[in-house]
This record gives C-alpha cells, structure tokens and sequence, in this order.
C-alpha cells in the first residue's frame, strides 16, 4: 500500500508545524512532524486501522483517521492507496473538520 499526502493535507501540516516552531521551538516541532510522519507510514501496513469518519462533503467515500496526541490524521483509501486528506489539532472546533 502506498500513502500519499494531499495539498491540503501538506498545507494543514505546514500551519501546524509553523505554529508549533513559535511556540516551543525547531526541536519540539521537528519531533512533533516525524511522530505524524510515522504514524502515517504505519498506515502501509494497517490502513484500516483508524477509526471510520462520517465525511460530510463525500458521504459515498470511505474517511478514517487517526490520533497522534491532539492532532486527528484524516485519511482514505482508493484501490491500493491511502490519501492523507488533513491534520487536524482536535483543540479547534469540530465545525472547522470538513472533508
């Protein structure tokens, strides 16, 4: 199975990790990217192992996602493949979790 982020997806990262960087430094935020990178290489070998999400914009695509600390990893599957769809801090209101 291969994963492959999405533009999005980087751009969410990309907020989070910057966010990060200003508030507790390079290191912190360094550690912080390779925890979400792993865990979605983890997803090669497991990709149904998250939790399954009710998407509102796509109710016929099948969304799971996964928890690293406060951060939600949505993800989907397509034939041999899993979509990095969004990084998600679960401290911001769940009306901003859209896919």
């Amino acid at each position: 199975m291969k994963t492959t982020w999405t533009n999005y997806a980087i751009f969410t990262l990309k907020g989070h990790y910057e966010y990060i960087k200003k508030a507790k430094g390079v290191k912190f935020a360094r550690s912080w990217r390779k925890k979400i990178f792993d865990r979605t290489e983890y997803l090669k070998a497991f990709p149904r192992h998250g939790r399954q999400e009710s998407s509102i914009l796509h109710p016929t695509q099948e969304h799971r996602s996964l928890l690293e600390g406060n951060y939600r990893i949505v993800y989907r599957i397509e034939d041999q493949e899993v979509y990095i769809i969004h990084v998600f801090d679960t401290r911001q209101s769940p009306d901003k979790l859209v896919f």
